[in-house]
């Protein structure tokens, strides 16, 4: 703008002019949340959340009433998917009435694990899914719930401070 002597308007106005359909293809893509995310599943604290849960899991297994156990961490992890997105979106078109297309695109990512755990583990009262699925949707939230609360800092680093 210096250089050239371009107020805002002008030089926005040529900015878009020559990025427009980098901008609009990279807009309209879910997968940079799907690679931000993948990347973090391998960050120190994820891989001791991850062993956590394999002990957790482990000493389960030796209950005799295991089936039970797994059914109602199977229907814990679907209420805990549907209370946080129902809260997401109360928070984000309720009260802070604006929307960021990253972290709708990110959430985006937190419907496919539903599904996931649906096919691996069925509903409810067809439970047929063991402790591996179950650690892995488990294990797949909780690092799914740590992201979103990095990005949601990312864009408001005051959000959690009152």
């Amino acid at each position: 703008m210096e250089v050239e002597n371009l107020d805002f308007y002008d030089a926005f106005k040529d900015f878009m002019v020559r990025n427009k359909k980098q901008l609009l293809r990279k807009k309209n893509s879910f997968l940079p949340p799907l690679f931000s995310f993948s990347k973090t599943l391998y960050k120190w604290y994820n891989l001791i959340i991850g062993v956590l849960i394999i002990v957790v899991f482990y000493l389960i297994s030796e209950d005799s009433n295991q089936q039970n156990i797994l059914k109602k961490i199977h229907l814990g992890l679907w209420y805990g998917i549907l209370i946080f997105t129902i809260l997401q979106g109360i928070y984000t078109f309720l009260i802070i009435r604006k929307r960021f297309a990253y972290i709708e695109k990110t959430t985006f990512w937190l419907v496919i694990i539903f599904y996931i755990d649906q096919l691996f583990n069925g509903a409810y009262k067809n439970f047929y899914g063991n402790f591996f699925s179950v650690g892995i949707t488990l294990f797949l939230f909780i690092a799914f719930l740590i992201y979103f609360a990095k990005a949601i800092l990312k864009f408001n680093p005051k959000i959690f401070v009152r």
